[in-house]
């Protein structure tokens, strides 16, 4: 076993991904981590800004991918939904805990894209 770290939260530094602008198009793969060294993921933090219409159930998908660019592979989803009750909507971080370790080899990039039933385009920060 190895050490355990935090991967500090990328939004600080100004990641925002984009998904497409149609019903579950995937928007292009964002670097979240180049030259990582070797890790397991045993989950994932992170919080949307988005704020669906009220009453209306929005779908996400996240994906997390390995590879140089325009070659990622597709290796993690992290499937969810969220529903409004109010317009004033409200913003609160999404914990994901995988079954087991997803091992990364040292030296990869780690990338990140999203799909959503939106038929505009969104960004998740």
């Amino acid at each position: 076993m190895g050490i355990f770290k935090t991967i500090p939260q990328q939004g600080l530094s100004g990641l925002s991904v984009a998904s497409a602008a149609s019903a579950w198009g995937f928007g292009a793969w964002q670097t979240l981590l180049q030259n990582c060294p070797e890790l397991s993921v045993i989950g994932l933090t992170l919080q949307f800004t988005a704020i669906p219409s009220v009453d209306t159930t929005e779908q996400v998908i996240l994906e997390i991918g390995t590879g140089p660019v325009g070659s990622e592979t597709t290796k993690l989803q992290f499937p969810y939904s969220f529903r409004s009750d109010t317009a004033v909507g409200f913003y609160r971080p999404w914990h994901f805990f995988l079954p087991e370790p997803f091992t990364v080899a040292a030296n990869t990039r780690v990338a990140v894209r999203f799909a959503d039933t939106s038929t505009s385009a969104r960004t998740y920060n």
